[in-house]
């Protein structure tokens, strides 16, 4: 199984967003806080995974974690020339992170 996404292992998701993860997007301007309820239907909402607990769960559901690595460090492992936006570390490259998983016989 394969999951990409932005989040961020516990602590340091919170340290970076100690009022929480959960933000909206309208007309690409960023609201959090109440004003996140003000535009239903409107927006996009969206929260960061804690990977923390993702890892815990996938591993309590019988998952063996294969690989764990941030967007840029998986496309670079599996294409070395690979460049761009992707691949920056203070932007998507950096925030995505990239899990492995399979499935463990019993």
């Amino acid at each position: 199984m394969l999951t990409v996404d932005y989040g961020e292992q516990f602590p340091t998701l919170y340290r970076r967003r100690p009022r929480g993860t959960l933000r909206a997007y309208l007309m690409h301007q960023r609201l959090e806080g109440l004003s996140i309820y003000e535009n239903v239907g409107r927006q996009d909402i969206t929260a960061d995974i804690n990977f923390t607990d993702y890892r815990a769960w996938a591993a309590q559901l019988g998952l063996s974690e294969i690989s764990f690595a941030t967007q840029a460090e998986f496309l670079q492992s599996r294409v070395p020339s690979a460049s761009g936006p992707m691949l920056d570390p203070d932007g998507a490259g950096g925030a995505f992170k990239v899990l492995v998983h399979q499935r463990v016989e019993r």
